[in-house]
């Protein structure tokens, strides 16, 4: 069965598709209409970011290595590899430590590069959302 363009439908049957349509609509305000409670303009209050949140521990490896980078010799020269962040145990609340390690190529005293290995430990305090180091090592 072939399908019948709109103008040559009858009456009944654009009556009946409109109405499926309006239908699908409805339910979907019903869904997906914001809660009535909220009509008001109140916002509800957003969660509580936690160390393991993903807004959160993405920084780490960047405020490491801009930490390894005011250790180098030559910072302009910095080239980061590859690195892992590992989020450690805190007895403190509302503070986030995170060890971050890899490699950096940089230019020595000589103007040589040479890969050095890192390993940075950082707090981030979900308080005040400042970063600090803790401790940074570097071998060649």
């Amino acid at each position: 069965m072939a399908k019948k363009a709109w103008s040559e439908r009858s009456r009944g049957g654009k009556f009946t598709i409109v109405t499926g349509w309006l239908v699908v609509a409805l339910m979907g305000l019903a869904i997906f209409a914001p809660d009535p409670e909220d009509a008001g303009g109140n916002v509800a209050a957003a969660e509580p970011l936690s160390c393991a949140h993903q807004d959160v521990s993405w920084r780490a490896p960047m405020r490491a290595e801009a930490y390894v980078k005011e250790r180098l010799v030559s910072p302009r020269s910095a080239k980061f590899g590859d690195h892992t962040a590992y989020l450690m145990p805190s007895d403190d609340e509302g503070v986030c430590i995170y060890t971050v390690t890899g490699t950096v190529d940089a230019d020595n005293r000589l103007g040589v590069s040479i890969r050095h290995h890192y390993a940075a430990k950082v707090r981030f305090d979900m308080a005040t959302e400042d970063w600090s180091e803790i401790e940074v090592a570097i071998s060649e």
